[in-house]
Formats: structure tokens, C-alpha cells, sequence
């Protein structure tokens, strides 16, 4: 369970990496954190705090969910699977629940090379082929524009529904 000496930002690294590595998932922790919760147990209220916007694999992940929470949107979900039937598997970031919206956020890292570039391009493409919407929101447009972010997503919603 989360001690004392951890701060909140290294227990959300240590969360997000665990997702990343495939190590365990959300209803995971929920479920053991309801299992240790209890009178005393230090770390319960903020694990919970910071599994409320957990299931990225992040912090610009993290800062997608925590915006939209805010915001009052319905949680999309996390890391979704898409088997095109090529034998080929494309993760995305997120999708939300009765529509065919998916989100991507990109940060710098694995998005700046031209290879990089065409890799994401093709990927996007092939969902729209398979009649996905995909929108694409950078670092620059979480930290400086939420409000762009929020009035996208709820248009994009709205039509993909």
C-alpha cells in the first residue's frame, strides 16, 4: 500500500507504469485497495484520489482523464484494442462507450521523427477506414487549452454518436 514516504507524483509514475507494463489494471488496484482500506490504513484516500484518473499510461494520459472528469464527461476507456483482421494490432489511448470517437493525446516522445509521424498517420488512417472518429490532442492543447480540448471532445461526442 501507498507509505508516507512516496509523494503523490511518484505514485502516479509508479501507478501509470505498472499499466504500462502490463503488470496490472485498474479493477485490480480498486479491488485491493477495497480489500486494505479500513480505520488506520495510511495511503487508502490518496490511492483512491489518484486512481479516479488512473488507467493511461502517462502523465499526459493522466491529464486527458483528469480534465475530463472535471469537465463532467462520461470516462472513457482506457487503452483499447483494434483488430483489424490484417493480423495487425492498433492500441489507442481511448474510446468512449456508445460511439465510434477514439482520442489520441501525443507528447513529444515517439511522435517527433518523420518516421514517427508516418506511423501515426497510417494508424489513423486505418481506423477512419474501419469507420472510427479519431481526434488527436497535443501536450501544447492539454496544458494551454483545455477549454479547446473540452469543446472538441463534447462536438466530437455528439457527432460520433
Amino acid at each position: 500500500m501507498a507509505t508516507g514516504s512516496a509523494t503523490a507524483r511518484e505514485l502516479e509514475r509508479a501507478v501509470d507504469s505498472a499499466f504500462r507494463l502490463r503488470r496490472t489494471a485498474v479493477n485490480k488496484l480498486i479491488d485491493e485497495l477495497e480489500l486494505l482500506s479500513g480505520r488506520g490504513r495510511r495511503g487508502v484516500v490518496l490511492m483512491r484520489e489518484l486512481l479516479l484518473d488512473s488507467g493511461g499510461e502517462s502523465v499526459l494520459e493522466r491529464r486527458f482523464l483528469r480534465l475530463v472528469r472535471a469537465s463532467g464527461m462520461p470516462r472513457p476507456v482506457c487503452q483499447v484494442v483494434f483488430r483489424p483482421g490484417t493480423g495487425r494490432v492498433i492500441r489507442v489511448d481511448f474510446c468512449f462507450r456508445g460511439s465510434n470517437l477514439v482520442v489520441e493525446v501525443s507528447g513529444r516522445l515517439g511522435h517527433s521523427t518523420d518516421r514517427d509521424r508516418q506511423r501515426d498517420a497510417r494508424r489513423r488512417n486505418h481506423l477512419q477506414q474501419m469507420g472510427q472518429v479519431v481526434i488527436e490532442f497535443t501536450t501544447a492543447d492539454l496544458i494551454d487549452s483545455p477549454d479547446y480540448v473540452i469543446r472538441t471532445l463534447r462536438t466530437a461526442l455528439r457527432v460520433a454518436a
